[in-house]
């Protein structure tokens, strides 16, 4: 029974860990930010507020965080170059980054991330959340 109690409290543990985390690892980028552009196939661009009063223009580069994994675009912590097997990079809306990747079999696959997930405003630049 107490085996049962403390693997009940562990388990409960590492869901409100995970859950914390998954809360705090989304960037939200659209909220704060307009005028949201690819100017290549891996620069984002945006105007994205200070405070109140002031916003600043801001870049990131895509492809130091999105990689492309088997024909899906993902955000990693290491090396992205998505850029280098993936063609047709658009944006779709204000965040669904859209492109026509490879997978292992060299064959192509339509592909799409929203930035929300992994891109933030931090006081008027873009910059990669939770990585």
């Amino acid at each position: 029974m107490v085996y049962t109690k403390k693997k009940n409290m562990v388990f409960g543990m590492l869901i409100s860990v995970l859950e914390y985390m998954n809360k705090q690892c989304t960037g939200s980028f659209t909220g704060s930010c307009s005028n949201i552009q690819l100017l290549d196939s891996t620069t984002l661009q945006a105007s994205c507020s200070i405070d109140y009063d002031s916003e600043s223009d801001s870049q990131l580069n895509l492809d130091e965080h999105i990689s492309n994994q088997n024909g899906t675009l993902v955000c990693t912590s290491g090396q992205g170059s998505f850029s280098l097997s993936c063609t047709g990079v658009t944006l779709l809306g204000m965040s669904q980054l859209s492109a026509q990747c490879r997978d292992m079999s060299s064959f192509v696959q339509s592909a799409s991330l929203d930035l929300d997930v992994c891109v933030q405003n931090s006081n008027g630049k873009l910059s990669w959340a939770c990585i």
